[in-house]
């Protein structure tokens, strides 16, 4: 999964997320709850396929040479061949007039090149052939990066580089773990196969759960070829992606002529998701937007709020959200790594809007004044909202007392920072909490310990972690027990409230 997330995001292909219920021709062997029921709606929402004259789709049924090139031409928009050029058994074939177009569209791109015999149009497709066209209509987007030289010297590295770098890291990794037994390097297959894994398109549930193996050369149904294309198309929900549903238009901010709204939710990837607002800055003054605190299901975040903007050479940047007078601008309020949070499902926000003024010097440069305004805060319920969902994590609980609750989640001793030690805290009092770790000992003796634990207003939640000073990263510490001691001080005087009994914690091996 994490490798998944990784080259989504080196390649921008993270697939966009749509929330639209599909509904589609009822073709009549296409049960509700098959695993391709939604991709066939889809496909015959966008006209990909008609099915047959009798109302079925036939999913079942292994997907032909001829059909598979022209669900790809279609899925394209049905263009123009740049070249006419073609095969003699499809000239030959009386019944071509339905797949001849394609198949000449689909030689002039590159996707397919025959089979040695000529098109062979009605030949049965392997999941190899079908993912390996897939992957050719998206420019085969591996090449370019396994074929590059990367340079030894990482500070000659450029970003283009480094991103090639990690994904040859990915693929090379996959190779010599033998991830995918039955797929070996050089295989014609082999980068589709790969591609598709890590993009979801070939998902876990897909493939053999007990040694990986994909089955590159059994028969394509058409059911899946269709999943296929709906996975890669971007209208289909990432397999583990956080849920977000839907939200109603919000005004988050109305005040000094700056009116902000937030129109929509939507995922992002696996671990995020944005929020879609629109500003007006109907002041006379240049203003960076930024939100002062948000809580998604209790849970403190920080977001990004920014403008995404392309770059000259092609990548995605997100710069500040900075609205100049008059200006009516789309910005993102990026909600990063809910997964720490173990947030899957966004049922409520609160969040407040604070604006800066901004001024920009003859060179350029823009600089950020103190706090223009700060709204007040504003509460936002998602359709998934449930009233009678708990917000609470399972764990061992440390600490229990006036309101407080701390639980164990997780210690594990990782490969590059160390022992950590994860912590959800609730707390459940009436007043603002800081917690702060008062002592650290590993193994009996006393660390210098790292907590990120900010304030805690009251009824709110946070999961934090607990780590230790790295001295030498060629030799980071490997731990079996630790000793925490914790405590809690007023937010606002700095005041010690309580120190809580030393608790102690087993590192799994």
């Amino acid at each position: 999964m994490k490798t998944r997330r990784i080259l989504a995001v080196l390649l921008a292909l993270v697939l966009a997320l749509g929330t639209t219920t599909l509904t589609a021709m009822a073709f009549t062997d296409v049960a509700e709850d098959a695993y391709y029921a939604d991709a066939v709606a889809w496909a015959a929402d966008k006209n990909i396929t008609t099915g047959y004259e009798d109302d079925t789709f036939r999913p079942d049924r292994a997907v032909s040479r001829a059909e598979a090139v022209t669900f790809l031409w279609r899925m394209a928009g049905e263009p123009a061949p740049a070249k006419t050029e073609t095969f003699a058994d499809v000239e030959a074939d009386p019944n071509n007039r339905w797949y001849q177009t394609a198949v000449q569209w689909a030689v002039a791109e590159g996707i397919t090149n025959g089979t040695g015999n000529g098109f062979d149009p009605y030949v049965t497709c392997s999941r190899g052939m079908i993912l390996t066209m897939l992957y050719r209509l998206e420019g085969e987007p591996l090449a370019e990066a396994m074929a590059a030289e990367i340079p030894e010297n990482e500070e000659a590295q450029s970003l283009e580089s480094f991103g090639y770098s990690l994904i040859q890291e990915l693929v090379n990794g996959i190779r010599s773990g033998n991830a995918i037994p039955d797929v070996k390097e050089g295989d014609w297959y082999e980068l589709p196969i790969i591609w598709a894994e890590l993009m979801g398109i070939l998902r876990e549930d897909q493939v053999d759960a007990e040694t990986g193996a994909a089955h590159p050369t059994a028969d394509c149904p058409r059911g899946e070829m269709v999943t296929f294309l709906y996975r890669d198309s971007g209208d289909a929900p990432v397999e583990g992606a956080v849920e977000t549903g839907t939200i109603p238009e919000t005004v988050l901010f109305d005040a000094g002529g700056v009116k902000i709204t937030a129109t929509g939710i939507r995922p992002e990837g696996l671990t995020d998701a944005i929020v879609d607002c629109t500003v007006v800055n109907g002041s006379e003054k240049t203003l960076r937007v930024d939100a002062s605190e948000l809580y998604v299901n209790t849970y403190a975040i920080s977001p990004q709020v920014c403008i995404p903007t392309e770059s000259e050479d092609g990548f995605t940047f997100y710069a500040d959200a900075v609205i100049a007078p008059g200006q009516t601008q789309d910005i993102e309020l990026r909600l990063n790594s809910l997964d720490d949070r173990r947030i899957d499902a966004i049922h409520e926000m609160e969040l407040a809007i604070s604006l800066s003024e901004v001024e920009k010097d003859e060179d350029g440069w823009y600089s950020f004044a103190d706090e223009f305004a700060v709204g007040d805060v504003v509460r936002i319920r998602t359709s998934l909202y449930d009233g009678d969902a708990s917000y609470d994590l399972e764990g061992t609980v440390l600490i229990e007392a006036d309101g407080l609750k701390v639980l164990l989640l997780q210690a594990e001793n990782r490969e590059y920072s160390g022992p950590t030690i994860t912590l959800y805290v609730y707390n459940g009092g009436s007043e603002d909490v800081q917690l702060e770790l008062a002592e650290l000992k590993l193994d009996g003796e006393i660390k210098d310990g790292f907590f990120g634990m900010d304030n805690l207003p009251a009824g709110k939640r946070a999961v934090t972690e607990v780590s230790t000073f790295i001295e030498d990263y060629d030799n980071i510490p490997v731990a079996k027990e630790a000793e925490l001691t914790l405590r809690t001080v007023d937010p606002e005087t700095w005041e010690p409230r309580a120190v809580f009994d030393p608790v102690k914690v087993t590192f799994a091996q």
